[in-house]
């Protein structure tokens, strides 16, 4: 791909509105730098023996049951937690077995509560929480206003499961329960859209409706609800990687692959059947329990992350490539 001639960017019909998003900030100037590296795993160290996730045998309520609106909420707070498409657990993505998991755990009610009796690890009984039932005996360390929150739960999922590799800790999953919701997290995984959000620009990652060929640029916009040029459809292609798509152009999310380096582009590209490997993006959560997600998008084929020009945050302003760093709030998105 050749990098596009300079143009002129501009977008219609978009207005601000409030959002949730990372509260990381770096220096003024171009996008904070570093080595540029993959995305970074949680630094929570797995125990020898893990600690159980959940007490309880799960909700188990019929997959019919079960509004596909609360499924879409645990697909949206699982891939922005980071947990992966690409790597399989029990034969299935680890994301699906996620929100499987979630499912069967507590019908993807993040106000979801089961109360346990005393056991030998938890003498004076305890509590399993929120969308993944995350019990407060074994894991303290998750407040319950962590837990009740969606992002948050998640996040801690992440945590607990090394990444969302390793899903022993959930009764639900040892009992084979999950796979009876495994149909219905596919399904939310495969339609699974989503906005990216940056606290620091305060702005959304947006394409420009004026312009969608080849080349036609990637921004910041002021972030509105229902705006299709600041929706990204979540493809799975080649590998199992994700592609961002986006609703409103129809073009993929593709970074250049003759330049590489600090604030090099980012831009619109054609969706291909044999999607290349600059439009291919591996979503990292950084494991820090919080309610929003501060992941990065590193870019499978540059091997940098996407970033927002910390010197330019008005609309219209660019978004590039930059060298990773899991603490650069211009990388962070939500």
């Amino acid at each position: 791909m050749k990098r596009p001639t300079p143009r002129c960017w501009g977008i219609t019909g978009m207005a601000a509105f409030a959002a949730v998003a990372v509260l990381l900030s770096a220096p003024a100037g171009n996008a904070w730098a570093s080595a540029a590296h993959a995305p970074v795993k949680s630094t929570v160290v797995k125990p020898t023996v893990a600690k159980p996730a959940t007490l309880n045998p799960g909700d188990r309520v019929s997959p019919s049951a079960i509004p596909m609106a609360a499924v879409d909420t645990c697909a949206d707070d699982a891939y922005k937690a980071g947990i992966p498409y690409n790597k399989s657990v029990g034969g299935y993505p680890a994301i699906v077995v996620a929100v499987a998991v979630a499912l069967a755990e507590s019908s993807c009610n993040p106000d979801a509560q089961n109360v346990n009796g005393p056991t030998s690890g938890c003498p004076n009984g305890s509590t399993d929480r929120g969308l993944w039932q995350i019990n407060n005996c074994y894991h303290p360390n998750v407040s319950d206003s962590c837990a009740y929150n969606g992002m948050c739960n998640a996040i801690a999922a992440y945590q607990i499961s090394d990444d969302g590799t390793d899903w022993e800790p959930w009764s639900t999953y040892t009992s084979g329960v999950y796979k009876n919701y495994i149909s219905d997290a596919r399904s939310a995984i495969s339609s699974l859209t989503v906005t990216l959000y940056n606290q620091n620009t305060n702005r959304c990652l947006a394409a420009d409706q004026a312009a969608t060929s080849n080349g036609s640029p990637i921004f910041q916009w002021a972030c509105e609800s229902g705006n299709v040029y600041e929706e990204w459809h979540v493809e799975v292609v080649d590998g199992n990687l994700q592609v961002l798509k986006n609703v409103g152009t129809g073009t993929c999310l593709d970074a250049d692959g003759s330049a590489s380096g600090n604030g090099d582009p980012v831009f619109q590209w054609s969706c291909g059947s044999d999607t290349s490997a600059y439009e291919q993006w591996v979503l990292g959560g950084s494991g820090s329990l919080s309610d929003y997600a501060d992941a990065t998008l590193y870019s499978w084929g540059d091997h940098t992350c996407l970033a927002n020009d910390s010197a330019k945050v008005g609309n219209g302003d660019p978004i590039f490539q930059w060298a990773c760093d899991s603490g650069n709030g211009w990388e962070q998105w939500t």
